[in-house]
């Protein structure tokens, strides 16, 4: 999951770069326009075609960007690196909803269903066990056993009456045993079943903390992500009315190309950025559904 939303982001910044590219041809379109007026200097003209040369530069880095991304992904699916596969874009993804149950029910809930969480208790209380059967071991015991027999035999001469023989027997056997000296083994065990269980409880306290944290973390990702798209496209819309009227000056000869370079640069962070915490929310939301061991089917997924 996280190495396709990745994947998507980079399409989109890929993307962008490519408008950036186009925003600087026109810039640079409008500065020949006006030096084949004689209004444009030589200054502004080599900046024009300096800004284009830049962001054809950015445009290739983000196409790089993209198939590094793309071949992360193929090895993340667990796939051959020379298939050649389309992908969804998750650019129009809705971005999931902020984590609206109380954090104390969420930690409550995932220690509950975590894998590791539940394997560090059955150790925990396999180790106790372990120390109950050790002092057994030492406690007197009693045993029962019994035996029944019986048996037969005739004899027979030809003539004379048969002469039989019958005989049976049973018997109880009980018994006590109780240890006297163990030259201090029994001791030895139990000590050795405490310290094994001492060591499963703080292997057990470990788990949980560390699951308590990884929650709180993938809570504290999503809602920033979530923030930052927000802020992110109330900055995409004041870069992108900022370039369209610093072109338009340059046009009508009342701005700089110094001003309409720049506010395609800003308009092309911005745009970045929002695909950014765009990325970001998703990847979050499903570290959330992970950290809480609810990331069980495709439909857990945002």
């Amino acid at each position: 999951s996280q190495a396709y939303y990745a994947y998507g982001a980079a399409v989109q910044r890929r993307g962008f770069a490519e408008a950036a590219l186009g925003n600087a041809k026109s810039i640079r379109a409008a500065v020949d326009a006006r030096a084949a007026q004689g209004l444009a200097t030589s200054m502004e003209t080599a900046q024009a075609h300096q800004a284009v040369a830049q962001a054809e530069l950015r445009r290739v880095r983000t196409e790089g960007e993209e198939r590094d991304a793309y071949q992360n992904l193929l090895a993340a699916v667990g796939v051959s690196v020379q298939l050649n596969i389309d992908t969804a874009g998750a650019a129009r993804r809705p971005l999931p909803e902020p984590a609206a149950a109380p954090l104390e029910q969420s930690i409550r809930q995932a220690l509950s269903r975590r894998p590791d969480v539940a394997a560090s208790y059955a150790a925990l209380q396999g180790s106790k066990a372990g120390i109950e059967a050790a002092r057994a071991d030492y406690l007197p015991k009693v045993y029962a056993g019994g035996n029944l027999s019986s048996g037969s035999g005739d004899f027979d001469i030809s003539g004379l009456p048969a002469i039989g023989q019958l005989g049976s027997g049973d018997g109880l056997l009980l018994g006590v045993t109780v240890p006297l000296y163990d030259g201090g083994l029994r001791d030895a065990r139990i000590s050795d079943a405490k310290s094994r269980a001492a060591t499963a409880a703080d292997e057990f306290q470990r788990v949980q903390t560390a699951a308590v944290t990884e929650i709180v973390a993938a809570r504290n990702a999503l809602r920033t992500a979530l923030e930052s798209h927000s802020a992110a496209a109330a900055l995409v819309a004041a870069a992108s009315t900022t370039y369209d009227a610093a072109l338009a000056a340059y046009r009508n000869g009342v701005g700089t190309v110094d001003a309409a370079t720049a506010a395609d640069t800003a308009l092309l962070d911005a745009r970045e950025a929002q695909a950014e915490a765009h990325a970001a929310a998703l990847i979050g939301a499903v570290n959330l559904a992970f950290a809480v061991g609810s990331l069980t089917s495709r439909e857990s997924l945002p």
